[in-house]
């Protein structure tokens, strides 16, 4: 957090570890505990905006916040001290958290800070593009191509993340898998 303010920048994300084998309910409150604590922090030296984001929580990642409907549960904890404080979401999670586009962006839509727009592939643990690797839209078996991009940027547009006069982000996540680049030379 100190380098972020080195850095000056106006938001620091991040995500919640490791889903643990038992005691979830304690992992959860001591993960919300020490997010509290991280905001408390950022408050004292100015003004950066911390952002959870959602991962999986059995595919790849395996996070403790997995789901959208469990980080919103966090982040209404999390806002009684920080209004601030959001959720990242993330087209390329969806498919692992096994959550469809309208449903999570409206579960999330009141604590939604940042939007990331990706692809993710989950059919071959083999296959080098496997899990949240950032694949490029069309991969062959992936989760994501247009159709899918389209109803994340229409259901963003619906619950008024995005739109005319909204300085909310959405970022992008692409590279190249395996030697993809070198197809490009």
């Amino acid at each position: 957090m100190d380098q972020a303010y080195e850095l000056r920048a106006g938001k620091l994300g991040f995500l919640s570890g490791p889903r643990p084998e038992k005691d979830e309910d304690l992992a959860l409150q001591l993960l919300t505990d020490s997010i509290i604590e991280l905001c408390q922090y950022a408050r004292s030296k100015g003004n950066l905006v911390l952002s959870l984001e959602t991962f999986d929580d059995e595919t790849d990642k395996k996070c403790l916040i997995g789901s959208n409907r469990l980080a919103v549960e966090v982040a209404k904890e999390v806002r009684k001290v920080d209004l601030s404080f959001g959720l990242m979401l993330d087209l390329s999670h969806l498919p692992m958290q096994r959550e469809n586009c309208k449903d999570a962006l409206t579960i999330a839509r009141d604590y939604i800070n940042h939007a990331h727009i990706g692809n993710c592939y989950i059919k071959n643990k083999h296959d080098p593009a496997y899990g949240d690797q950032h694949l490029r839209f069309g991969y062959p078996g992936s989760e994501n191509d247009v159709d899918e991009l389209s109803e994340y940027l229409r259901v963003l547009l619906e619950i008024g993340y995005i739109g005319e006069g909204s300085k909310n982000i959405v970022a992008f996540e692409v590279k190249p898998v395996g030697n993809e680049n070198q197809k490009w030379l």
